[in-house]
């Protein structure tokens, strides 16, 4: 019937010539008197579309090939989309297809009369049916409901919005303990004042609260591991909202790889509802290996061990090591035990033993680290760390005075308290196109063990992901630090200072090469960093993507020191290839308004932020 219908329009519409410029390409698609809903509302609901001047001939993408029967189904779309949108009186006039024989090209113009539309009348009605143990509680939801409906007196009415309240108020009564409830709605149109009334009907059903709780799936973990993350109890009202929650402790634990919660709803509508929990363990022994050659860390090699279900717990023990020409060696140890000290925090142990070459110093690191992780939210953690070291330096800056005021340059120890917080929404994973990653954090160093450097550090760095068009994605990143001393001696060791330049920081500069160098040009590090990045990302052909970016930044020798005469400026531009472990990233940078004005080369894996 559909079929037929979009037939009949079609030879009403168009005359028997412009048949004959199907298969020519579109060029051009104009839309008129659409006052309401913007273009990118229409494109979307049809099959036509048009390509750029720049996707056409730099990215190959092919155009749309005219159809004049396509149309007439787009024309047929497009009053449906009205009339959802409460235009039940558009008109959609006979569409202009302007056609270019020569090149077999066409443009099309759509005129559209929108005409009054749908308001609401007045604020929405409710009946309540079936008794419940609570009405006053029942309407007293309803009424507060009010409020967050988004068809409200003078709104436009629109299908998507009634859906959408309707959902609301089924969330509303759901989260207050009536899992059972549904709301219908009858609608009210006077066609002659262009108005709608919405009578909506409640059945809240009773309030409900928590039964038994039933784990199957765990083998070598307890149930108590899972029922002790839970974020409600036998006999609380009932809340999706605590299910949720005590799912993402649940699976944070990182002792499953699968957490499914299910409450056993009944058909005779039970106020006690048990919840069903099924777990699939993780294996208890993961390895991970890889290999791989960047511009800066040349040949890289790593090994990755998890042990998990340690003890029949839900504790677990991590391996790592790795090699390149920045680490020549890095084995590190980490222990975590989650739900210590409380159920939302991790207690993390983490020995290590590695060395850092870099153009300003060689040092061999070793120490542990011990760290309490705390879950605020579920995109928000905090953390508090204590850390002590023993650092012994092979090359150094600064080996023209191997001792200050007695304290040995080139062998120390370093103890220090840290914390801080993140936040991160950002998604998806390898290739984020929204969302926000925000990270601060404050170390303090000095604190007895013989650790003769007293000094602070403080960190802020933003990233944010934004589409700006469907194929294109703004991402920029702002990152700010600082370092100082608080008492003794005025030094702070060079590999707690901050350097600037390379391919995750700013790309017209080699590695560490932007900031202040002593007389034989090796780079100094500083106690102030301030970076700016900004990239345009896009697709190209298949698995391959490109990317346009500036980098501002600079680093500074006294603390809290930005000036913003001293900042350089590079541009570039990039490929990214995807891969499993992430995109593969080639970046060409040059320095703007620098003297050398050097090209910079870039290979690495995974996003420059």
């Amino acid at each position: 019937m559909k079929k037929r219908s979009s037939l009949m329009l079609l030879f009403l519409l168009f005359p028997a010539a412009l048949l004959a410029q199907d298969g020519y390409e579109l060029t051009d698609l104009t839309f008129r008197g659409n006052e309401t809903l913007s273009d990118g509302d229409l494109l979307d609901r049809m099959q036509m579309f048009t390509v750029s001047w720049f996707s056409h001939t730099f990215l190959f993408k092919d155009r749309f090939e005219f159809s004049a029967e396509i149309l007439a189904s787009d024309l047929e779309e497009l009053t449906r989309f009205y009339q959802s949108q409460g235009f039940l009186s558009v008109k959609l006039l006979r569409p202009e297809v302007k056609s270019f024989r020569e090149e077999k090209e066409v443009e099309v113009t759509i005129t559209i009369e929108e005409g009054p539309p749908v308001t609401i009348a007045e604020k929405p009605r409710f009946r309540f049916i079936a008794a419940s143990h609570d009405s006053a509680r029942v309407e007293e939801i309803a009424l507060d409901s009010t409020s967050v409906l988004q068809l409200r007196p003078g709104e436009r009415f629109h299908d998507a919005a009634l859906v959408a309240d309707q959902s609301r108020l089924i969330t509303r009564y759901t989260e207050q303990g009536f899992p059972y409830v549904k709301a219908d709605y009858t609608l009210n149109v006077d066609t002659v004042q262009n108005t709608v009334i919405i009578d909506w009907s409640i059945d809240a059903g009773p309030q409900c609260s928590f039964g038994d709780v039933n784990v199957t799936g765990a083998e070598k973990i307890p149930p108590d591991a899972v029922i002790n993350n839970l974020q409600f109890y036998k006999g609380q009202v009932f809340s999706p909202r605590a299910i949720d929650e005590s799912q993402q402790e649940v699976f944070a634990l990182g002792a499953f790889r699968s957490v499914s919660f299910q409450a056993a709803l009944s058909d005779r509508r039970s106020s006690v509802i048990p919840i069903n929990i099924d777990v699939r363990e993780a294996p208890g022994f993961k390895s991970k290996f890889g290999l791989g050659i960047g511009t800066e860390t040349g040949f890289r090699a790593s090994a990755n061990v998890d042990f998990l279900a340690l003890f029949g717990t839900t504790r677990s023990l991590n391996v790592k090591a790795k090699h390149s020409k920045l680490e020549p060696y890095n084995f590190t140890l980490t222990y975590t035990n989650p739900d210590f000290p409380t159920t939302r925090s991790n207690f993390i142990l983490s020995p290590f033993f590695r060395r850092e070459k870099e153009k300003s110093f060689d040092v061999r690191r070793f120490g542990s680290s011990a760290s309490v992780q705390h879950r605020l939210s579920p995109f928000t953690n905090g953390f508090v760390t204590y850390a002590f070291e023993r650092v012994d330096v092979y090359e150094s800056v600064f080996d023209s005075a191997q001792f200050i005021a007695g304290i040995n340059l080139m062998a120390y120890n370093k103890s220090s308290i840290s914390t801080g917080a993140t936040y991160d929404d950002s998604a998806p994973l390898f290739k984020p196109n929204s969302g926000v990653y925000i990270a601060l954090a404050f170390q303090l160093s000095g604190l007895g063990l013989n650790s003769p450097f007293h000094f602070m550090k403080s960190s802020f760095e933003v990233r944010r992901y934004q589409r700006v068009s469907e194929p294109l994605v703004f991402a920029t990143r702002w990152k700010i630090g600082f370092a100082n001393t608080y008492t003794g001696i005025r030094f702070i060791p060079v590999e707690e200072r901050y350097f600037s330049g390379g391919s995750n920081s700013v790309r017209g500069w080699s590695r560490q090469r932007l900031g202040p160098v002593d007389e034989s040009d090796k780079p100094l590090g500083g106690r102030s960093l301030m970076e700016l990045n900004n990239e345009l990302r896009f697709p190209l052909i298949g698995v391959v993507s490109g990317v346009v970016f500036s980098d501002i930044g600079n680093v500074w020798t006294s603390a809290y020191t930005l000036r913003w005469g001293d900042l350089r400026t590079s541009f570039g531009a990039g490929i990214r290839i995807d891969s499993p472990v992430g995109p593969i990233r080639f970046d060409v940078a040059r320095p703007f308004f620098d003297p050398e004005k050097r090209v910079q080369f870039h290979l690495d894996v995974g996003q420059a932020f």
